[in-house]
């Protein structure tokens, strides 16, 4: 994280100092303007010859600033708890007099302050970022995160490596950045009791027998519908409403209801609260 000041040269770079984060305060981020941009790099294969270093990088852009929604918040919140569990956090000066890319892109950011001026300092970052893994024969790649935020009034600008864990993935394309993830299922549709169950059975029959991976995405794509429609009701009705209805036929056949009790039941939890005490009330009310 970089705040422009006075300090001592280091590696012509420069100067570090330590600071710590609290992580055990909750976390108050307010984020500005993020983006994201793409680094492609062959890594140097063990074998290969000298003349085989410089492998093409290539660099992809994201085409506009992003909106800042909750996956972004999300995103830099867990980049900015990840830099407290660090030993090697530091803090970073700028030598005075001394000029870089990435030094001169932030001054003029913060400047105007802009969203062209953001997109030009990463850009800019990017390219002289290019130059540097070129010459490095193992040096890879990646989805660099650029973000401008606040955590408890005090501000960061953020140049991260996002690093590829199993089931996470990013991509740009078409200048757009998408994240996704995949979360393996432990389904199976031979064996147990897929054979034995009724249920079951006729269940993969009315599935027309998928395999284990179809299943997979068809639970997948249920536990969405399902999550939807909780999202549905808690924004109208309430869950508990949606609930009850469900279960009020195993009250009434519970309470062995005829059909015209079945009727002035329906007919009395139109405009009133289910709840298995009012339903066992209100059938000793119309029995008595």
């Amino acid at each position: 994280m970089f705040h422009p000041g006075k300090g001592t040269n280091i590696s012509h770079l420069a100067n570090f100092t330590y600071f710590e984060i609290d992580q055990n305060s909750q976390l108050m981020i307010v984020v500005n303007r993020f983006i994201v941009h793409e680094v492609e790099k062959e890594v140097k294969q063990k074998g290969e010859t000298e003349s085989d270093d410089k492998k093409d990088v290539i660099l992809k852009f994201s085409k506009t600033i992003p909106t800042v929604d909750n996956f972004s918040m999300r995103l830099i919140e867990e980049t900015h708890k990840s830099f407290g569990l660090s030993s090697s956090l530091k803090n970073t000066q700028f030598e005075e007099g001394h000029s870089t890319v990435f030094h001169t892109g932030l001054l003029n950011y913060f400047a105007k302050e802009e969203d062209k001026e953001f997109y030009t300092y990463t850009q800019k970052a990017l390219e002289d970022l290019k130059v540097r893994i070129q010459k490095e024969p193992f040096a890879t790649g990646g989805y660099y995160l650029f973000a401008d935020y606040k955590y408890d009034d005090r501000r960061y600008i953020s140049a991260v490596l996002l690093r590829k864990k199993h089931g996470i993935n990013f991509k740009i394309e078409n200048g757009v950045f998408t994240f996704w993830m995949e979360i393996p299922l432990a389904l199976g549709t031979v064996g147990g009791l897929t054979s034995l169950h009724p249920l079951v059975k006729m269940a993969l029959q009315i599935l027309k027998q998928p395999s284990a991976h179809e299943l997979m995405q068809i639970v997948a794509v249920t536990g969405l519908a399902q999550n939807f429609a909780a999202l549905r009701s808690l924004t109208t009705t309430g869950i508990q409403e949606g609930h009850m209805k469900m279960h009020i036929n195993n009250i009434l056949n519970q309470y062995q209801a005829t059909t015209e009790e079945r009727k002035l039941i329906a007919k009395h939890f139109e405009n009133n609260t289910i709840s298995h005490s009012a339903v066992v009330d209100f059938i000793q009310k119309i029995r008595n």
